[in-house]
This record gives structure tokens, C-alpha cells and sequence, in this order.
């Protein structure tokens, strides 16, 4: 069966050798959000993954930061 690309990217992802070649956003909490602003999701649904994220991974205090 063949699958597309689309389907894929659903489950899939990269991670470069270089973690600076890999950001889109210079802050944390845009650089979550980024994936469901491609997918066209509402902003409704991007704060409440975003939330959701952070709060599974206990990751508080890495939001609203520079990557730099």
C-alpha cells in the first residue's frame, strides 16, 4: 500500500544533526505552536495541545524563552 506524504508527516518527523537548522521560531513557545499553525488548526485548538504539552511533560519552565 502506498502512503502519502501528507499521512506520513502525521507520524513522522525529522531531527537535523543541527539543532539550530531545525527552528523555525526564535522562542519556545511559537516553536511548539508551529506544527499545528501548519496544519491550520484554530487557535483554540493550538493553545489547548500547547497547554496540554507542556503540562505532560512538566515543561513550564522553558516557555516564552529565546532558543538562542
Amino acid at each position: 500500500e502506498e502512503i502519502s506524504f501528507y499521512a506520513i508527516s502525521e507520524t513522522v518527523g525529522s531531527v537535523f544533526q543541527n539543532p539550530r537548522a531545525q527552528f523555525f521560531n526564535v522562542d519556545t513557545s511559537a516553536e511548539l505552536a508551529f506544527e499545528c499553525e501548519n496544519r491550520g488548526m484554530s487557535k483554540k485548538e493550538i493553545e489547548k495541545r500547547v497547554t496540554d504539552t507542556v503540562e505532560k511533560f512538566r515543561i513550564e519552565n522553558l516557555m516564552k524563552r529565546s532558543i538562542f
